[in-house]
């Protein structure tokens, strides 16, 4: 339930952060110029995700979540780290390092390169136990 709970927040925040109009803000935004001559929202008041795509509960969890993240840890949500599918023991210098990325940097994910699907599980489980 861990895992799946900050995918919903690395998602809803690389949205907000990227002013997807998936979620959308409240209505009533207005626009400004940005680079290349589009226009990006700028939220008026608080960011309501469309109740179509999600029931209460999840609109209150996220509320939730959002607030009590830090912006080092909401920026931190945004990072996505690459690692090698090769397995790699727990005490190695190299799993060390990404297991700080994931317990002090707070990253958001990682994805795996080429590798072997136990070398993928003992490495995810491990990074993910470690995880806040």
């Amino acid at each position: 339930m861990a895992g799946r709970s900050l995918v919903g927040v690395i998602v809803v925040v690389m949205l907000w952060a990227n002013g997807c109009s998936v979620l959308g803000f409240q209505e009533g935004t207005e626009t400004s110029s940005v680079a290349g001559g589009g226009l990006a929202p700028v939220p008026q008041g608080s960011f309501t995700p469309r109740k179509e795509f999600l029931d209460a509960e999840s609109v209150a969890w996220i509320d939730t979540t959002l607030k009590s993240l830090s912006l080092r840890q909401q920026i931190g949500q945004l990072i996505i780290q690459w690692l090698p599918g090769s397995y790699a023991s727990t005490s190695s210098p190299e799993f060390l390092e990404w297991a700080k990325w994931v317990q002090n940097d707070e990253i958001g994910g990682v994805y795996v390169s080429i590798g072997l699907p136990h070398s993928y599980a003992a490495k995810l489980n491990e990074l993910q136990a470690r995880a806040r």
